[in-house]
């Protein structure tokens, strides 16, 4: 992969390219882990249940009336507003003069997709990022020098896969052979209580 096309400055939704620029944020590849601790006992046994969904935001900033006024409200679309008739000028007069309108909009019933959607970027596709739904989106947010700004949260769609096992030690000085930490803890335990039984009969006597 070449290095240059992460400075990719938009994504491509459902096919859809994002105007003006974004910048992505906190997309990463977690995983779930189980830790089983015993009463009275340092660390833990892990036991991994496997990968996570990745949750991120996208910021996508516009500064043209193009962007603001044509190509936001298609690519828009896609998140579900269902608010097609909206549009916003380069003045905040002109959003308030539309909220009726948006109101509107919203008494009917807005749909919000509940289908996962495609998503294209260099970043999320290093992490295997695929695949997206929506979670959230805040307002179009204007500033003093005629930037919009508007943050979208997504989490990432995978289909659920059988996955997990229990850590079997480290690598690369760990062969598969080799036990697990819970079950050398529990022999150490077992000799300990045999080492005591037998010193217990011997102090006994026959």
């Amino acid at each position: 992969m070449n290095p240059k096309s992460f400075d990719q400055d938009y994504i491509v939704l459902a096919g859809v390219r994002s105007p003006g620029t974004c910048v992505i944020s906190s997309a990463g590849n977690p995983r779930v882990w189980d830790a089983v601790k015993g009463a009275g006992m340092s660390g833990a046994s892990l036991r991994y249940m496997g990968a996570d969904l990745a949750r991120f935001s996208v910021q996508i900033k516009m500064w043209t009336a193009e962007q603001v006024e044509k190509e936001w409200p298609e690519f828009s679309d896609l998140l579900g507003s269902g608010d097609k008739t909206r549009t916003v000028a380069g003045a905040a007069r002109k959003i308030l003069a539309n909220i009726s309108a948006a109101a509107r909009s919203a008494s009917t019933g807005r749909q919000y997709s509940s289908k996962a959607m495609a998503i294209q970027h260099p970043l999320l596709a290093e992490l295997f990022i695929t695949e997206v739904v929506v979670e959230d989106r805040t307002q179009l947010i204007p500033s003093d020098s005629g930037l919009w700004t508007v943050e979208i949260k997504f989490i990432q769609y995978r289909p659920p896969v059988a996955s997990g096992g229990r850590v079997n030690g480290s690598i690369p000085n760990a062969p598969p052979t080799v036990a697990t930490a819970q079950d050398n803890l529990d022999r150490r335990i077992q000799k300990a209580q045999e080492d005591f039984n037998r010193a217990k009969n011997s102090a006994d006597g026959p």
